[in-house]
């Protein structure tokens, strides 16, 4: 069976975001909730594909949700694969650990990690039994997927990390100035207020074309924001800076205990995840691919058509490899 992943453009992106991928959503895509040990609500998605080829788990980036991913989850669907989609507690419809809307906040990692393992357990090993288990990350995400691979490494056949958070880009900031600055907040008992450097959310668009983004996408996104407060998270706590810095160390230093098959798409022009890091893990692992491409963070929301064509060409190649063999086309749609 032919599989043809039709890549969508700046001008029909829109239209069949509204006339073909939300209808979708709407019909086929199912969603519901999941408690951790700790009470919290973890909302979730998923869409099973008959004759499906495997499984894929997806693991979003900070501040996001599963509407910046729609497109994407709608590919893995042309291409033959069923998905699922766990909200990360602190984002979404998940429940959070703070009462500011717009603020991340963890104690630790290892809640992800245990939010992502309970997922698996309950909700996809239940619906897609027997089916071949392969993970796709974005920027946290990839720490979150990172991690879990290292404490759990048979559960997944192969893993996709793109512009994996394996270091934070801090520029002229120190690591130990952040656990300074942590220190200080903990003292005057703000560890779970905004961190320095961080904005609240303001309401205000703020699209910066040199930020390799596609417009359409930014403008896409930013109205899903303003529709529900609970897609507004846009800033990080104190000490969810702190979690994040001490899981890049821990997960690089692990690397050597991935020994499946990874691909790992490094953005060039990262101006929020460093790449030594990044390349420590690839060098370390056991089975790691390394893909640059001259793209900005997100190289799945570029401007350039192009480029996005090969990063799904690369991706789908990849994935194509690690379930059944079968050659997906990726094409302009």
């Amino acid at each position: 069976m032919e599989r043809i992943v039709r890549v969508l453009g700046e001008k029909n992106f829109a239209p069949i975001m509204r006339d073909s991928v939300e209808p979708w959503v709407g019909s086929d895509v199912q969603d519901g909730y999941l408690t951790a040990p700790d009470g919290m609500k973890l909302h979730y998605r998923y869409n099973l594909v008959p004759d499906s080829r495997a499984a894929i788990v997806m693991v979003h980036g900070f501040c996001e949700f599963f509407g910046r991913y729609q497109e994407l989850a709608w590919y893995f669907t042309q291409a033959g694969f069923s998905f699922f989609f766990l909200e990360n507690r602190g984002h979404g419809l998940s429940g959070r650990e703070t009462d500011q809307f717009d603020l991340v906040q963890i104690h630790s990692y290892d809640e992800y990690v245990e939010d992502l393992s309970l997922f698996i357990r309950e909700i996809v090993k239940p619906e897609a039994p027997d089916q071949k288990l392969l993970l796709y990350c974005h920027s946290m995400g990839g720490a979150i997927g990172t991690l879990f691979l290292e404490k759990y490494p048979d559960v997944f056949s192969a893993a996709v990390l793109s512009s994996p958070m394996h270091g934070i880009q801090l520029g002229p900031i120190k690591d130990w100035m952040v656990y300074a600055m942590y220190g200080v907040s903990k003292l005057r008992g703000k560890a779970d207020e905004i961190s320095f450097g961080n904005n609240h959310w303001t309401g205000r668009p703020d699209f910066n074309p040199e930020s390799g983004q596609s417009e359409a996408r930014f403008w896409y996104q930013f109205n899903l924001r303003v529709s529900n407060d609970a897609y507004k998270t846009c800033a990080a706590t104190n000490r969810w800076a702190v979690q994040s810095i001490s899981a890049d160390r821990k997960l690089v230093k692990g690397a050597a205990k991935v020994q499946i098959p990874v691909i790992l798409f490094q953005a060039e022009k990262d101006s929020l995840v460093s790449p030594e890091p990044q390349e420590r893990f690839a060098a370390g692992s056991g089975n790691t691919k390394l893909v640059r491409f001259a793209s900005e963070h997100e190289i799945f929301n570029n401007a350039d058509l192009a480029l996005r064509i090969r990063y799904y060409k690369e991706l789908f190649a990849f994935l194509d490899a690690q379930s059944d063999g079968q050659a997906t086309t990726v094409t302009e749609a």
